[in-house]
């Protein structure tokens, strides 16, 4: 099926920009002119592409697909899972249209032969007033390596779609079944009557439960084990002090990059 075949039957608005400074940044604006849940906004390229922490995050051009997707605050029926269950839907999507098994490094990395294949960043936005109003979701899924190679400070922790497949990947097949999956996930509802199914998955795809992790919080760096995933979406460490539940700090699973998460401001 063509690409545009694909975009005829999706139902909301898609943005396409040649480059952007960020994807999230223009989705913002589209958001406050009223655009609705489902609504995207992708780029060929961006020049000041957002990452955790405010960190850089690569994206050269038609290197990845690069792309962001409102939900609305009537879409937002827990934030705790937000992150998590849009993993699992670009997971699926991607399993679909590029027949590779994917894994989850908590709560935002997706994984490929052990490596980050794709970033989400979540953002919320309130009303003025108070209360929420929506989210923007980020998402970068790296299609090819670049031709002079990964930088330095992804370099060895980094890997695309095409390096694994051995062959050209079809941009517009795969980002339209990303989308397609988190339309039905996110959208579509049900999210609660799906909770111990989508706990199960998050679980059997997780590249951190069972591993030795460095976790630095406020300056302070522990070790502990990953021991499960909360039904909240936190992450349950056992420390040689006892069990907590973790939300937000830095991560490490040994032998891993780290991997940064605030549930409630990522």
């Amino acid at each position: 099926m063509s690409g545009d075949v694909l975009w005829e039957r999706y139902p909301y608005p898609v943005w396409r920009y040649d480059t952007g400074a960020s994807t999230n940044l223009i989705l913002k604006e589209k958001a406050l002119a009223g655009a609705p849940s489902g609504a995207v906004v992708m780029a060929r390229e961006q020049s000041a592409g957002i990452g955790r922490l405010g960190r850089r995050f690569f994206s050269p051009r038609d290197g990845g697909l690069y792309f962001s997707y409102l939900l609305r605050v009537e879409h937002l029926a827990d934030l705790s899972l937000l992150t998590s269950t849009t993993g699992l839907a670009v997971c699926r999507g991607i399993e679909q249209a590029a027949g590779v098994a994917l894994r989850m490094k908590w709560p935002n990395d997706l994984l490929l032969q052990g490596k980050k294949v794709c970033g989400i960043l979540v953002q919320l936005q309130n009303r003025p007033e108070g209360g929420m109003d929506y989210a923007m979701i980020g998402i970068g899924i790296n299609l090819r390596r670049p031709p002079e190679g990964w930088p330095d400070w992804i370099s060895g922790q980094a890997i695309a779609l095409e390096e694994v497949l051995g062959a050209a990947v079809d941009p517009e097949r795969i980002l339209y079944s990303v989308l397609t999956a988190l339309n039905l996930l996110l959208i579509a509802g049900g999210l609660s009557e799906q909770l111990n199914r989508l706990l199960a998955e998050l679980r059997r795809r997780s590249a951190t439960i069972g591993k030795r992790v460095t976790v630095q919080q406020a300056g302070v760096v522990r070790e502990g084990t990953a021991l499960d995933i909360a039904t909240d979406g936190r992450l349950w460490v056992e420390f040689p002090e006892g069990k907590e539940l973790l939300s937000s700090g830095e991560l490490q699973s040994y032998g891993e990059e780290l991997s940064t998460w605030n549930e409630k401001n990522p």
